[in-house]
Formats: C-alpha cells, structure tokens, sequence
C-alpha cells in the first residue's frame, strides 16, 4: 500500500522545460545478490514493481538506462530501442548456435547473452581441460594474447586456469610487471604504467543521478621510463601485421564512439595519440582537441533532461510499451532452448528458471554438504578494485589501514568457540579449495559469515606477494552446475566453505 501511495501514479513534473512522469518510488538490488545464481527472479520483482506504478526510467524511478554522451546518443544510443510485437519493446535474444562456434558457448547456452552483463567466459577455460561428453567444441586455441588481466586470480579454480594456460602453443602477455598469468607467458611485450599514458575518459558519463556529465583526459605524469611501448600502440601493430587492420580500426570507431569526420579510416595504421586526438575532437563535436584537455583537463557540462531520462523520452517517441508484468519473451525463450538442447543431446544445462513471473526458489548454496558451515562473501577496496593497483605500494599502504583488508574478518565469538584467536592463521575450505590467511576477529559480521577481500592472493606480482592477503578465487568452483543458466553469473561472491585453525 505505501508503495503505491507514495509512487503519485498520474502526477507529472516539469524540468528545464521538460514535463515527464513522477514517480518517486524506487528499489535497490546490490552486488550481493546480482552476483550470485538465481538472481533473475528478484530483478524481475523489482521490475514488475516499478512497471505496475509507471516508474521505469522516470524521474524517482527506476533508472537502468544512462545518459550518453553526445557522440553515443547520435550515433549508437537507444539502437536498442525497437519495436516489437503488438507494439512491445523488443527483446533481442541470441540465435540458438549450433555446433558451437565458441568456446564457453555463448552462443548456445546464453540467448540473453547479448543484454546480460555476465558472458560465460569462464565455462570456456573449463571446457578447454574438461570438455563435456560429446560436446563438438571448435579447435584449441594456437595464439593467446593477454592484456590487463590476470585470469589465474581473477574467476576461480586456479589450477584450472593453469591447465587452460599450460595447453595454448604460444602465448604472448602485454604488461609492465610479471604476474601469475603473464608467467605463462612465451613473450612478455612492456606496456606503459597508467602514469605514462594518455586516454580519453568517458565512462564518467554513466552515473543517472549525477548533475552534470564531464569528459576527462588522463595524460602521463613523467615519460616513460623505460623501454616500454603504449598498449594501444601495441595492438594496432599486431592488428597490422596480421592483416587486420581494417577490422581493427571499425573496433575502434565502435568501441570510442568516433563519429564522422573523426572516424579511424580502415588502412591506415594510427598512432595512440591520433587516436585520442580524434577521440576528444569527436566527443566534443569539433570544440575541444588534445591540446584543450592537456590544458583544462576535463570538460563538465550539464545534464538536461531529455539527455538524463533519454530512455523514457525515446520510448514514448515511438510509441512502444515494456512487455509487463507478465514476461511471455522469457517463457517462450526457455521453450525453445530447452527443445533445441535436447535436440542436439545437452542435457547438462538447466532451463527451468526462463519463467513470466517471478518463482521462489532456494539458494544455490543449500546443495552444499552441511560441513561447510560458514557463507564465505567478499569485498573490495576502492585502493585495489579489478586488482589493477595491488602493484602500488603507497595504494597498498593506504589500504592496509582498511579494516577489512587486514585479514580474513570473522566474528569474535563465532571465532572463540572453534579457539581461534585474532591474529592466527586459519584454512578456509570449500568443496573445490583451500586458503589460509590471518584471521582478524570483530563484532560487526554474522557468526555464520566470513569476509575475504578480493583481488589478492597472488604469489609472484610485485608488492603484491608480499601482502599475504588470501584470495577467495581458490575456493570458486567453475562449473555449469555452478552458473546461473539465464544470465550466466557463476557461484563466485558467496560460496560456502568450513573453518579451522591452520
């Protein structure tokens, strides 16, 4: 009843000039839940929440669009706004693919996979080592080429990771420092730090509740030290030597949002800092080049509504209405999986969970055997996130003053009770793993809980190695056992493990 009272279904509002719908009612589902399995049918309750009031993408609703940038609204935003039947939204699915032409099979498993934020990546390395019995994978992979990733401490199962990594020919790392994956490694071509580079930022654009929109230029500090090459450059000499250059430069006008006249020309092999010249020339629409950002270093505008609620707007433009409450795309979806599966003899891959309306069904983590007592849940500091960082070590000093980077967190009395005291090493063991660390003992967790921050655990990167701080990727199981089958998120931010004095 208060959701309804509150949300002022009819009421309007006008801003800058614009009149568009209020409706000030609106939920927030966190990483917690969106990271583990079976989180589709909570996003689907708060969907159909805000969809009964009319609170999707208006203002005090629900927002999931963004407010792009000029050169992303003219030349890419809301493409995916289409009509559909009976004047729905359309919802665009992959085809059913088969024999697969990948090998985390995307394109088999996944139809959502074009909309949903989770690929099944890391099914890829597993398969790899452990293909499914009778599944028609394509040929191993000759040639890998890494950058900015370090996959043995990034998804699970690291001996797995390694066995995938044992198996490629040759393998090529880009990077300025040796770490677990890039040791692998056949050929190690230097990067450039992030101190030593330039690049256009323009992820700044995404946040909906922010005023204003800014475009801002990250640009080097000191030349570059060493021997080193920028990783952009980098690619675009591989990209030439290997015939693709044409390819390579589309990716690019796609991926920057380069519009006309700034768009990469197909043949022609640009430097890095061409690149981001044109870069700032088209996301300015011609106002400001490099040599401005050099100077002025960001330009902030403000967000008028028509950009903020663009979604909203572009909907009512043409006319089409989201397909609510009940999700008949969905239902219709996971028919058609599920026969072509069958067709093709998988019988490993679950379809029961495509359903129109939102079902209970219990956690994942009730399947595992009672000894493993304790939810093991992660975190991360802003100092470290995505582990691009865990070489810095003033990042990681200033880090270490963070409570929950200081060890395993357990809660005291939980602690007491198995005689582990604060400060001792323990094992945490899940059915796929184990890994020790100094447990530092507080007040403010469950007794039922553990927290493990992420991006650590690394034995060989710089500063890093030296932390002693566990990692959490040890006791991750990849399997598609452990994989959500609609929108292909692993098991991975809560998994359950037992608890013991090393």
């Amino acid at each position: 009843r208060a959701w309804v009272d509150n949300a002022r279904i009819g009421e309007t509002i006008e801003i800058g000039g614009v009149t568009l719908p209020y409706r000030p009612v609106a939920t927030k589902i966190g990483r917690g839940l969106t990271g583990n399995m079976r989180s589709y049918q909570s996003i689907l309750c708060e969907h159909i929440l805000a969809a009964l009031v009319g609170a999707l993408e208006t203002v005090g609703g629900h927002c999931g669009g963004r407010a792009d940038p000029k050169e992303f609204r003219e030349a890419q935003a809301h493409r995916g706004i289409i009509e559909g039947e009976d004047g729905m939204l359309k919802m665009e699915g992959h085809p059913f693919t088969w024999p697969p032409v990948s090998y985390h099979l995307n394109e088999t498993l996944l139809p959502y996979s074009k909309v949903m934020p989770y690929p099944l990546t890391h099914l890829g390395y597993k398969f790899l080592v452990e293909p499914p019995l009778g599944l028609p994978l394509p040929p191993p992979p000759e040639v890998l080429i890494k950058y900015r990733t370090n996959p043995l401490l990034a998804i699970g199962e690291p001996e797995t990771i390694a066995r995938f990594l044992k198996q490629i020919p040759f393998m090529v790392s880009l990077a300025y420092v040796i770490d677990e994956t890039t040791h692998f490694a056949d050929v190690v071509l230097p990067d450039h730090t992030e101190l030593e580079r330039y690049e256009l930022c323009t992820n700044v654009r995404r946040a909906l509740s922010r005023s204003f929109l800014a475009i801002a230029l990250r640009q080097p500090v000191v030349e570059p030290l060493y021997n080193t090459k920028d990783i952009s450059d980098i690619l675009t000499e591989i990209a030439f030597r290997a015939g693709k250059l044409a390819p390579y430069n589309e990716a690019l006008n796609e991926q920057l949002g380069l519009i006309p006249p700034w768009q990469l020309e197909k043949d022609r092999k640009y430097p890095w800092v061409e690149i981001v010249e044109r870069h700032c020339l088209s996301a300015t629409q011609g106002k400001c080049d490099l040599k401005w950002f050099k100077e002025n270093g960001a330009l902030v505008e403000k967000i008028d509504p028509s950009r903020l609620y663009s979604v909203h707007r572009t909907m009512v433009n043409r006319k089409l209405r989201y397909p609510i409450p009940y999700m008949e795309h969905v239902k219709k979806t996971g028919e058609e999986l599920r026969e072509n599966l069958k067709k093709v003899g998988i019988d490993w891959w679950s379809t029961e969970e495509y359903v129109p309306l939102p079902v209970y069904l219990p956690s994942k983590l009730t399947e595992v055997p009672e000894e493993y007592d304790f939810y093991v849940t992660i975190t991360r500091a802003m100092q470290s996130g995505w582990g691009m960082n865990v070489d810095n070590p003033w990042l990681i000093e200033l880090s270490s003053h963070d409570l929950n980077q200081q060890g395993i967190i357990m809660n005291r009395e939980a602690a007491h009770k198995r005689g582990i005291a604060n400060g001792d090493e323990i094992w945490v063991e899940s059915p796929v793993g184990k890994v020790k660390g100094k447990v530092r003992l507080i007040e403010g967790i469950r007794p039922d809980t553990i927290l493990i921050a992420g991006q650590f655990g690394h034995f060989l990167t710089p500063v890093a190695k030296d932390t002693g701080r566990p990692s959490e990727v040890f006791l991750t199981p990849i399997s598609p056992y452990w994989t959500d089958p609609v929108t292909g998120c692993m098991q991975g931010n809560t998994i359950k493990a037992k608890v013991y004095k090393a």
